[in-house]
Formats: C-alpha cells, structure tokens, sequence
C-alpha cells in the first residue's frame, strides 16, 4: 500500500496517538513554568546597607545604594537569588535581567537550528537529547554557585526548550489526524497556562527557598524523559521522505500493533514496487554511476516568486504576533497588586483565545489568522489614545483584548505552519518561523524605552506590524484547511499554486462540509 494509505490503516488516533498528546501535554505544563520561574526565583528583595549594626535590624527597608558599602543585608522572605548572589545593587540588577533574556536569546538561536537537526537526523533523536539536556540544566541552575554560572545555564534550559517545543508539534502534526489537529494543538496552549499558573502558585508554597522551586520543577523531567523513551516513535512521515522505507513500515506496523489494528498486511508500496523491491534496486544503483539526488534546501522555500513570498509572509507574522503578545505583555504586567495574583490573571487571560481552533477549523486558517492580528491591532492602535495612563480600566481592557487575540494568533500558527510547509523541510521552516518571533521577544522590551519618548510610539509600532501581517497574510498566504500534507518540495510548490498534490485531491470548503 502506497504511503497515506499504510499511515491510516496504522491510525491517526489511536492509543498511539493518545500517549503521544498526554506527553505532549505533560511537558508542555514543564515548559509553562520553565518560562516564568525567573520572575519568582529572581524577585526583588528589599534590602539595607549593613554599614552599621541599626541597619541590620532595621524593619523599614529602604532598597537604596549606598557608595561604598561593605554589605547589603536583605529581607528574609521571600527567598530570591538576587539576596543569595548579591545582586541589589551595582551590575547586579543587568545580571539579574541578562539571566532572563539568555533563555530567549538561546531560544533564538536553537530556532536557528533545531530544525535543521530534526530533518537531519529525526523527530526522535532530537526530542530526546533537549528533555535530556533540559533537566540537568534546570536541577543544575538550583544549585548555581553564583549569577554566572546561573546565566550560563539558562541558556542552555532555553535551547533546550525550543528544540523540544518546535519539534514536538512538528511530530505530532506528522502522525496524527490533521482533522483533530488544532485541537489538539490548542489544548496543549491551554496546558502551557496552567503551566504559568502553576510557577505562581509554587512561587508562593516555596517562597521561603528559590532553590527548591526549581528542583520541584526540574524533578518531572527524568521520569518525563523515560516517558518519550518508551513511547514516542520516530515520525513515520519523516522516515518515509527520507528513504528510510524498512524503518518506516517497521514503526507503522508498531503504530498499527499499539492501537490494537492490524499490522502484518501493512506492505509499503513505492509505485508498483514494495519497499523488497525498492532495496534491491538501490543495490543495483549503488554499484552503478547514477547521479546524486539533490536534497531539499531551506533555498528551495524561495527559489520561485511564490515560495518566496510565501515563506516571508510566514516569518513576518510569526514576529508580528510574538511583538503585539510580548509587547502588550509588558503593559498588562504592569498592573498594580500582588505579583503572584497578577501573573495568574495573566495566565487566565490567554486562554479564551485558545478557542480560537473551533474558528480555525470552520472558517479556515488564513482568515481566522487575519482576524485574530487584525483585532489585536486595532486595540493596539486605539489603547495610547484612550487618555491617562495604562492603569485605566479602558486601556487596562484593550490591552486584555490584544493579548487575547494575539494569543490566538499565536497559536494557530503552530498549527497553520507545519500544514503549509513539505515534510522534507518542515522543521527548517517551522524554526526559520519560530526564530523570527523569538526576534521580536527580544526588541520587545526596549519598547518601553521608545514609550518614556514617546507614549503612543510603541502601540502604533504593534499596529502597524500586525497591519502588515495582516495584509501581507491576504495577499500571499495559501489555504490549508482540508489539504494533505505536502511531502515534497514540489508538493509544496503544487498547494501555493493550488494544484493537486501527487494526484491527491485537494478538497475546497465546500465539498469537506457537504
């Protein structure tokens, strides 16, 4: 049986399927906390000059610098590494920020490659080794000797966590029903809330030690680990392109054979050949001078003025949504009250956007994605002309809305960009993506530099790049709600020019939803 056919006799949501989604959802509450873990383990402390013995005993704080002091004495509770390393005064407050932008700047970077490694060497392989490398550079941070070392690590943790996060969707939109897809995808989202929520709620049960924060959440990662040892296949999808067709059948009929179907009948068919008769023909071609096939490239998602097109729109909406939500992040963070409160509404706010995939499957990817920026802009533009500062309830509001819709932006793309890119080279686009919103996540912060210039400057910055996504998105962008996966890049070429894939039927909206 020819490819497709071999993966639907498998299942495409089955027991199989089920492990895959619940690990997926396991880490994804991991990589939740991971995200926001430095704003409680780094929290400010108030503190004193210890120049004299009043100064230790003092119960009014003043958290002043003072030049030339010996010692500064810090507030007992709560726990922070920013009294455990010094870090009040000095450079000490940039090393504490610099221990939280190496995440993301490691993030950036591992978006740069992750992919690539992905489509070099599988899902599988690289899955592993990030849950590997993840938890001993989480546990290790706990016991950080100082901010140096602490640094280092983090940016480790965050290499770690964007290779698994990238590729963990990529293998998950190869091996299971695209009809549930977005579903699935966006309850993982959901899951990362409960994540954030979860860093904020153990912030407070250990706020008497930063270190054993940490270790609570860096523990699940070692039986998380043995988790995906057990149970995660390689991408059969990923095997198949890649021609490594014994292997591929292998997993398929184990995939068949775990969802409780039948196996032995499964047969990879290349053509008129079985994958026996593809190997003797490889022999045969070996001993022979025949020309080396040339392998997709990360060129060949620009090599024809669509493609391009295409692939710029996809890297320019990835950045345009990542600067609206951590943009506007910033502005809703600074609601006044309790930090742990805040940070749970915050969590709380994104999920109604994750509903988003109830929209996405209806009416189609590229217009609920053009919705989503759309509105987000609109209350970016409106916010700084509202009056008064962004602590009133008007401004407070639109930028709740923004986050919102952003969020849904977001996460659809997760599940709009592997559906849109070919097999072959789906985890090089997916991190192309993915590092130009990383790219985002770090200019974002100086935006509020513009802001002490120029109020609106920053909102009408986040308009405008969600404006363009936005018409950049309805000029090039293709459908792909109800399509097939391209495998090839000449599949990929087919869907931009929306021609049949392989002699696959591309259905429309219509006939899906007879």
């Amino acid at each position: 049986m020819e490819f497709p056919e071999a993966l639907e006799a498998a299942g495409l949501l089955g027991r199989q399927q089920a492990v895959i989604i619940a690990g997926t959802y396991m880490m994804d509450i991991y990589c939740g906390w991971q995200s926001l873990i430095i704003v409680f383990a780094a929290i400010s402390v108030p503190f004193n000059c210890n120049s004299t013995a009043a100064a230790v005993s003092a119960a009014n704080f003043t958290s002043k610098c003072v030049a030339g002091c010996p010692q500064y004495v810090y507030k007992d509770s709560p726990s922070s590494l920013v009294a455990s390393f010094d870090m009040g005064c000095g450079n000490g407050p940039y090393l504490v920020s610099l221990a939280n932008s190496a995440f993301w700047v490691a993030y950036f970077f591992s978006c740069l490659t992750s992919g690539i490694l992905s489509d070099l060497i599988g899902r599988r392989p690289l899955i592993l080794t990030s849950v590997a490398v993840f938890f001993l550079a989480s546990m290790g941070s706990a016991f950080s000797p100082d901010i140096y070392v602490f640094i280092g690590l983090r940016f480790v943790c965050g290499y770690a966590e964007s290779a698994y996060g990238t590729i963990t969707y990529l293998a998950m939109a190869e091996m299971i029903d695209p009809v549930y897809l977005a579903r699935i995808g966006m309850g993982a989202q959901i899951i990362f809330a409960v994540g954030e929520m979860l860093a904020a709620v153990f912030g407070v049960v250990l706020v008497s030690s930063w270190r054993m924060q940490i270790v609570v959440m860096s523990a699940p990662l070692l039986p998380l680990f043995l988790y995906y040892f057990m149970f995660f296949p390689e991408s059969p999808r990923w095997l198949f392109v890649t021609k490594r067709y014994g292997r591929c059948q292998k997993v398929l009929r184990g995939i068949a054979r775990f969802n409780g179907r039948p196996h032995d009948h499964i047969i990879l068919r290349l053509g008129s050949r079985t994958i026996e008769d593809e190997r003797a023909a490889a022999d045969q071609a070996d001993q022979a001078a025949v020309e080396p096939v040339k392998k997709a490239s990360v060129l060949d998602l620009y090599s024809t003025p669509k493609a391009a097109l295409s692939s710029v729109t996809a890297v320019f909406s990835w950045f345009s949504v990542s600067l609206v939500y951590y943009g506007l992040a910033f502005g809703v963070g600074g609601l006044a009250g309790n930090i742990y409160l805040n940070s749970i509404l915050l969590a709380c706010v994104e999920m109604p956007a994750y509903f988003v995939c109830f929209v996405m499957d209806r009416v189609g990817r590229k217009k609920t994605f053009i919705g989503c920026v759309t509105l987000a802009s609109v209350a970016c533009l409106i916010l700084p002309f509202t009056g008064g500062i962004a602590s009133g309830g008007i401004q407070v509001g639109l930028s709740l809305v923004g986050k919102m819709m952003a969020t849904g932006g977001f996460d659809e793309l997760y599940i709009y960009t592997p559906e849109h890119y070919p097999t072959v080279l789906r985890g090089t686009a997916l991190s192309m993506c993915s590092a130009g919103a990383r790219i985002a996540s770090i200019i974002a912060p100086f935006m509020g530099n513009i802001g002490e210039i120029v109020y609106f400057l920053p909102y009408v910055i986040f308009a405008g790049s969600g404006f363009i996504a936005a018409v950049l998105c309805l000029l090039f962008a293709v459908e792909t709600l109800h399509k097939p996966l391209p495998e090839s890049v000449q599949d990929y070429y087919d869907l931009l020019s929306n021609r049949n894939m392989r002699g696959y039927t591309i259905l429309s909206n219509d006939s899906h939803d007879e």
